[in-house]
């Protein structure tokens, strides 16, 4: 566990396989946030993609249905992140008027 404070003067715990002695303070911090996403997306893989149900036994199979799946979760990323900005230029051009200004994607939609 390393104890650090953030920018807002909070303190916060990180728990760590790393012992706190491998690595200094700031590089944990920072190391540690920029990690956050990795984990978040590896939920969503888990959970929302079903990632380790697979339909096939062998290893090739399992292989090929883990890279499909993957794929597939990031061309919905870079859809759901493109979206707002190609529905703020048609908004800009006044061929939509949006009524939400929290307004997101499907993410059905954005799987396609």
């Amino acid at each position: 566990m390393i104890k650090i404070t953030v920018a807002n003067g909070n303190q916060e715990i990180l728990l760590t396989h790393v012992p706190a002695t491998w690595l200094p303070y700031q590089p944990v911090e920072a190391v540690y946030h920029l990690r956050w996403g990795v984990e978040t997306h590896s939920d969503i893989l888990k959970n929302d993609w079903e990632l380790e149900h697979c339909s096939g036994i062998r290893p090739e199979v399992i292989a090929q249905e883990h890279q499909a799946t993957v794929f597939t979760s990031n061309r919905a990323a870079l859809v759901e992140q493109e979206a707002p900005m190609r529905w703020e230029e048609r908004r800009a051009r006044g061929e939509v008027r949006r009524k939400h200004a929290n307004d997101q994607i499907n993410p059905s939609v954005a799987v396609g």
